[in-house]
């Protein structure tokens, strides 16, 4: 079944990464460190890459920007960003496919996700719109964003 439906995002980045089919992963807070994260893994199915957690001389804990620092190094395609301090914004640099980490990841209840994760591409409408794809986005470039997008829901 096919459905339009209107998506509501505090910030334009938050709207870019659900659009450009990226996946949201919340740290742990307070996120001056990330405790028992080394030797742990983080599966992406897209793309395919399992980043293992190495120690930065701290023990078992690592700071959330070396948290960025092995994903990106790990899966240099992908844009990794924080938000709002505990969450981690992941997508694709040029989004072709969503994103996908999975749940077999070890990481996986540090970042709090069960099920493997997926995002979706909104691509901008055609004249005949074939879901998933973005027909208005309305927002100041600054404020609240909102997107009406068209999906196939199952």
């Amino acid at each position: 079944m096919s459905k339009v439906s209107v998506k509501s995002f505090a910030t334009p980045e938050e709207a870019e990464v659900f659009l450009n089919g990226g996946i949201t992963l919340r740290c742990p807070s307070p996120v001056l460190r990330v405790e028992d994260i080394v030797g742990k893994t983080l599966i992406f199915t897209n793309p395919n890459v399992t980043v293992t957690f190495v120690a930065d001389g701290m023990g078992s804990a690592l700071t959330l920007k070396a948290i960025i620092g092995q994903i990106r190094a790990a899966a240099p395609g992908l844009m990794v960003r924080t938000h709002k301090a505990d969450i981690l914004e992941i997508f694709e640099s040029n989004p072709v496919t969503p994103v996908s980490v999975s749940s077999l990841s070890t990481a996986a209840s540090i970042f709090g996700f069960k099920a493997t994760t997926t995002g979706k591409i909104f691509l901008p409408a055609t004249a005949t719109p074939t879901a998933p794809c973005l027909l208005q986005l309305l927002g100041n470039g600054s404020g609240p964003v909102q997107c009406v997008i068209y999906e196939v829901t199952p």
